[in-house]
């Protein structure tokens, strides 16, 4: 819904008076803080898009990373029992070839 010109102008008019009474600037000032108000609500809420959206990244390689190093200990504890790497290999060949996904289920 879009509303005549005249009110976003008046919006704007009564927003400024209001500035200059509360905040006590020049008149001509006003208008200009406010612009830059603006621009500074528009800029830190794309900085905040930009940090939720790294924030999500960092969340997604720390899943990443500790599946990782689960696998990595779970390597290193089957070759403190003396399993080969080649031999985990080919055990893992084993299971994807008869059927079984990587939650331990055997597909159907």
């Amino acid at each position: 819904m879009t509303f005549p010109c005249f009110i976003h102008v008046s919006t704007f008019q009564v927003a400024s008076v209001k500035r200059t009474e509360v905040e006590g600037i020049p008149a001509g000032a006003a208008p200009f803080r406010i612009i830059q108000d603006i621009n500074d609500y528009n800029t830190l809420g794309g900085m905040k898009k930009q940090l939720s959206d790294t924030i999500m990244k960092i969340q997604m390689m720390s899943l990443i990373l500790a599946r990782q190093n689960d696998a990595a200990n779970a390597v290193m504890k089957l070759q403190r029992y003396g399993i080969t790497e080649n031999q985990i290999l080919e055990m893992a060949r084993i299971i994807e070839t008869n059927g079984y996904n990587t939650n331990g289920a055997r597909n159907q």
